[in-house]
């Protein structure tokens, strides 16, 4: 079988024949399991929410982001759409070649140990922009930001916009719920497995310098949490025993209940721990 490790190049993609704006109506992210593709497809949902409160004032336009998301504050006008794709099989059933595609890449380590028999390990065809996680971990939100501007034409005031929410969702992304860190999950287990990521590596969440109840409270009072207060999803859809969307108390809520054994999508985690204590046992 074909031997070489598949790379394609991050940022925008020449080739692709779609374009995106603050116009668009169809907007579609699709990525490996944690390749920061819940990111990648929230922070598009907030871009085009950004474009909606300041483009869209005389022809309001809700931002549908969700299937999860019933309730519509405008029903009389047709919903921005931005799905996040969950599997390959999703992907073949779009239909509509008229959904702007973006794709977020998984680490280079895991792509070279699948190669490129990895089922959804490469953009699908006529992707706009391919983010990568270990460049988003690097680089971070705001000159991310600065790579989504020019492609959707945002101003610097929408900008800002989007990032003053992300930078909170980020935090509580990475540090309530349970598809939050593991390396956050195995310091509220008390457990003696060893974190995934170094204490100076780029995307080491360090959750336990936060106060998460006065981060809840300032993305709460961002102007798209008050604009979307329905739609602040921490996940790309229904996580089994986690609330559907950030209130105040949900990191507590959330991790105390992971305090108890409960942890990612609501496996046990007694019987996780084993596998990986055996694991990183295997690899002394």
């Amino acid at each position: 079988h074909n031997t070489q490790q598949p790379h394609w190049p991050l940022g925008h993609q020449p080739n692709s024949k779609l374009n995106v704006s603050c116009s668009s109506q169809k907007i579609s992210q699709f990525g490996p399991y944690r390749s920061a593709s819940t990111f990648q497809w929230y922070l598009l949902c907030s871009i085009m929410r950004a474009c909606v409160l300041t483009e869209h004032k005389e022809n309001q336009t809700d931002v549908l982001c969700s299937d999860v998301q019933k309730k519509l504050t405008f029903p009389n006008s047709p919903p921005i759409r931005v799905r996040k794709l969950q599997s390959e099989q999703q992907l073949r059933g779009l239909g509509s070649k008229s959904y702007a595609m973006f794709y977020s890449q998984d680490r280079l380590d895991r792509i070279k140990v699948k190669g490129t028999r990895c089922p959804g390990c490469s953009p699908p065809p006529g992707t706009i922009y391919v983010q990568g996680v270990e460049d988003l971990a690097a680089r971070g939100l705001y000159v991310i930001l600065q790579d989504y501007q020019p492609l959707f034409g945002l101003s610097d005031s929408q900008v800002k916009l989007v990032h003053s929410h992300m930078k909170y969702w980020q935090i509580i992304r990475q540090c309530c719920g349970s598809q939050q860190s593991i390396d956050s999950r195995i310091i509220l287990h008390n457990s003696t497995v060893r974190p995934t990521h170094a204490p100076d590596s780029y995307d080491q969440p360090s959750c336990q310098i936060y106060n998460l109840e006065q981060v809840e409270i300032a993305f709460l009072q961002t102007e798209l949490s008050r604009k979307f207060p329905d739609a602040l999803f921490p996940g790309g859809g229904r996580v089994p025993g986690d609330p559907l969307i950030v209130t105040q108390g949900y990191c507590a809520t959330t991790n105390a209940k992971i305090v108890k054994g409960y942890d990612f999508n609501g496996r046990n985690w007694a019987s996780y721990e084993k596998v990986l204590l055996s694991k990183q046992k295997q690899s002394l």
